[in-house]
């Protein structure tokens, strides 16, 4: 096609020398804008890439096939479950996430009593968390966390108080009713009601509504198509998502799949080549036949191995040779290696959940001397990760802690903090609000 556009240039120059500077002056500003970027350069070393629109048109098309390929795997590769396994095992634990109820007063202080009665309550709800009574907390912690992993999102809804014909089983009325992805419709999309792929959603693109199938659509004699309308308020929607106003989530696999699909293929094609090696032994190698007694019979012939075997039939000139079939692959365990690092790059799930600052200890040369764990402030939440020194809280907490005796002390560097001096002090005398202290850098002194 490249001959094609320069013979109707030349053409074009010929009967139309302006038109023809116009689009050859416009040739050359393509091609320098082509040029700014290498990945930009298309040439037939390198394919040109696509464009599928939002997030939802990228996903409608390919999100179901990616959910049945990353299940397949699951069943059929050890590889994939394991890697599931673990990374489920390590986001819930054994016993489930934990819960410490840390209620507290006006005042900052823990509500022991309360504490202790909400942990019973939590203790009785968690053999019983969902309206099947199949699993305790920790199973169903993991389960939900596997499909979320694997299938890329996964439902649940919240039952709460009287429902017609189920019962709580445990003295809390809340139960969870676990929702696999597939009963969530891709296909259900409704511009003028604002659905899209089973989610309803109003003009600021927040959810409004699920639209869920009754029964599961891989079920036997299932009445696939009729769906129900359950409020968002009642649905919780965990998902792995990449693009902005996506609302459907994408496999954890996704981008491994087709890797981890050829490791499969070329595991088993390694192995049938070892079995198939392992029944070939050794060979006659024939020698001259003029070298045979006349008469004699020329046929194949077979023997059975065993451990210290003779051949002492062999006739003249014949010898015997062993087959070397290079199997097991010698190589085999470092490219499969190198293929599982790197896709273990791609398999691992981002944390919902940014660190605190107000949880960060600070560096231990500017603690003071006389440093004991605080009492959690309400960002922590309870956390018995924060190891900040007493005398400092987040300045988001009340009530503040009294400032330290030591006038060597230095404010944390990772939070703005406030210091209320005790009564009777200097800063205190003229009844001055506590004084806010900005961080200091490490290795200076705050002058007092």
């Amino acid at each position: 096609m490249k001959w094609l556009a320069n013979a109707i240039d030349r053409t074009i120059e010929t009967v139309a020398p302006l038109h023809g500077f116009k689009r050859a002056q416009a040739r050359q500003a393509i091609a320098l804008a082509n040029k700014a970027y290498d990945a930009a350069d298309r040439n037939r070393f390198r394919d040109a890439v696509r464009d599928f629109g939002s997030g939802n048109n990228a996903v409608v098309g390919s999100g179901l096939y990616v959910r049945n390929m990353a299940r397949h795997l699951d069943r059929n590769l050890d590889i994939v479950s394991g890697a599931l396994n673990t990374l489920a095992q390590n986001i819930i634990g054994a016993t489930g996430i934990g819960v410490e109820p840390q209620p507290r007063n006006r005042n900052g202080d823990v509500l022991e009593d309360l504490a202790f009665q909400l942990s019973m309550l939590h203790s009785d709800w968690s053999k019983r968390p969902e309206v099947t009574w199949q699993h305790d907390i920790g199973s169903m912690d993991r389960l939900l966390c596997r499909t979320w992993l694997r299938d890329g999102e996964v439902l649940a809804q919240e039952l709460i108080g009287p429902v017609p014909l189920l019962d709580h089983g445990t003295r809390v009325p809340y139960s969870l009713e676990m929702i696999e992805p597939d009963l969530l419709p891709w296909d259900l999309t409704d511009p003028g009601r604002g659905i899209t792929q089973g989610v309803q959603r109003n003009a600021w693109g927040r959810p409004v509504a699920y639209h869920l199938y009754k029964h599961h659509p891989g079920d036997t004699l299932a009445l696939v198509g009729e769906t129900k309308s359950v409020p968002a308020e009642r649905v919780m929607h965990l998902r792995l998502v990449d693009r902005i106003g996506q609302v459907r989530g994408i496999s954890l696999l996704a981008a491994v799949l087709t890797r981890l699909d050829d490791l499969k293929d070329y595991e088993e094609s390694e192995r049938i080549a070892a079995k198939i090696a392992a029944c070939f032994a050794a060979f006659i190698i024939k020698g001259d036949p003029t070298m045979l007694p006349e008469g004699a019979p020329d046929r194949d012939r077979t023997a059975r191995l065993a451990p210290g075997m003779v051949f002492d039939s062999l006739r003249p000139g014949e010898s015997v040779g062993t087959v070397d079939t290079n199997r097991p692959n010698p190589n085999l365990e470092g490219w499969r290696n190198g293929q599982l690092r790197a896709a273990a790059t791609s398999a691992s799930p981002p944390s919902p959940w940014p660190r605190r600052a107000c949880c960060a200890s600070p560096p231990t040369s500017t603690r003071p001397a006389s440093a004991t764990p605080c009492t959690p402030c309400r960002r922590c939440r309870g956390s018995t990760r924060c190891m900040k020194p007493k005398p400092w809280r987040c300045s988001k907490s009340t009530p503040t802690c009294p400032a330290p005796k030591s006038s060597a002390a230095v404010a944390p560097t990772r939070a703005t903090c406030s210091i209320s001096s005790p009564p009777g002090s200097r800063a205190n005398a003229s009844g001055a609000s506590p004084t806010r202290l900005r961080p200091t850098p490490r290795g200076h002194r705050r002058p007092t």
